[in-house]
């Protein structure tokens, strides 16, 4: 735990430096087995201790600031027979379902399927992208900022993937597919 919370800090120092380090060509392989493997235990052993709920929690922010606006980190998260955005998808269903959870679950989904189709088509076998775009227009209306304003105050106040804002190149059309 406390390593994946150190990524997570370093992460929200440092982002692109983590990025670049955890999807190396020395550490890629690492880190794809590490987030499978814990995904995979995290879920199944959820309900045995506080320590394993915060564990996942710790885990989905890491995976969310390893693939955030990079194509090649967002990429191996859909490695594999069971990739790693499927997995993401079968966490504890209290994830779809509690406000904190989701907060936690939903920027990371976003973070790993933003631009990606492939990911994204992954990730509507699994989950209903109705549930996504409704969860997406809630958090618009509670954070409405102006897209045309260049106003970075948003942007140099993020802490999270959850958070992550600034520029956006086009305004998001919430009825197409992300």
């Amino acid at each position: 735990m406390t390593t994946v919370k150190f990524f997570n800090n370093i992460g929200r120092l440092m982002l692109t430096p983590l990025q670049k380090i955890l999807g190396s060509e020395v550490w890629r392989e690492q880190a794809y087995h590490v987030f499978n493997y814990l995904l995979t235990y995290c879920t199944v052993n959820y309900d045995s201790s506080e320590d394993v709920k915060d564990l996942l929690d710790e885990l989905i922010l890491l995976i969310g600031y390893f693939c955030i606006l990079n194509n090649d980190n967002q990429d191996l998260l859909s490695k594999g027979t069971c990739p790693t955005i499927q997995k993401l998808s079968g966490v504890p269903f209290h994830y779809f379902t509690d406000k904190r959870l989701k907060d936690v679950l939903f920027p990371t989904l976003f973070c790993a399927v933003y631009k990606n189709k492939r990911n994204l088509d992954i990730l509507y076998k699994d989950i209903n992208k109705d549930y996504l775009v409704k969860y997406l227009q809630n958090h618009i209306q509670l954070f409405p900022m102006d897209m045309n304003s260049g106003d970075e105050s948003y942007q140099k106040n993020s802490n999270s993937p959850s958070e992550a804002g600034g520029k956006i190149d086009e305004k998001p059309h919430l009825d197409k597919k992300i």
